[in-house]
């Protein structure tokens, strides 16, 4: 009978979910005058502004971080490769995306941007499975309810508004990093954007 159960539960859910610990996610925000300080649940940053995020777990899990943008398109983060060992975290690890003193540029699309940090005991197989998950989950209620990603993980979210900035503003601005892409918007796009040349590397544990 035990045999059954856990032939059942892999058919039923896309990724065994074994004991893992919600990670934790920290967000920093930049503003375009480069004053940077940690962000808070609603608060809002504005085009040309840039966000860096932090990922902590207390044990060893495999760790996918997935930004929702303003359209309700989800994209992962992290593993930016979907290569499954680089999502590999160890105990008490903590992940800067992007590294170094990079930020994510916010373009002009505004809205609610969502970051989704999710956990799991193995690695998950189906991750465009994911992205619609967090998609549907946006979809159907506006925020994200952790709880409707469970067979997957376990997941937290951090969201903040992105405002529109003045167009005196934006034009003093560097360009974006999406500035030459307006299909694309809010925090991440495809992996075909120039955000490639910041995640590309990977993001290894510091």
């Amino acid at each position: 009978a035990f045999k059954v159960a856990c032939i059942t539960t892999l058919i039923l859910c896309p990724n065994l979910v074994a004991a893992v610990q919600v990670p934790e996610i920290t967000i920093t925000g930049r503003r375009s005058n480069g004053i940077e300080h940690v962000l808070r649940r609603g608060d809002a940053l504005a085009t040309g502004d840039g966000i860096r995020i932090n990922v902590t777990v207390a044990e060893r899990a495999y760790v996918y971080v997935v930004a929702l943008g303003a359209t309700g398109s989800a994209v992962l983060l992290q593993p930016f490769s979907r290569d499954p060992s680089d999502a590999l975290m160890s105990n008490a690890a903590r992940r800067v995306i992007p590294q170094a003193n990079a930020v994510l540029s916010l373009d002009r699309h505004v809205g609610e941007e969502t970051i989704v940090a999710l956990a799991s005991a193995t690695p998950i197989r189906d991750v465009d499975g994911l992205l619609l998950a967090i998609e549907a989950e946006a979809a159907s209620g506006g925020l994200i309810n952790p709880a409707g990603l469970s067979a997957y993980g376990k997941a937290t979210e951090f969201h903040f508004a992105h405002s529109a900035r003045s167009q005196i503003a934006v034009e003093k601005l560097r360009p974006s990093l999406f500035a030459n892409q307006p299909a694309e918007s809010g925090v991440m796009a495809s992996a075909g954007s120039r955000i490639s040349a910041l995640l590309g590397g990977g993001t290894k544990a510091s």
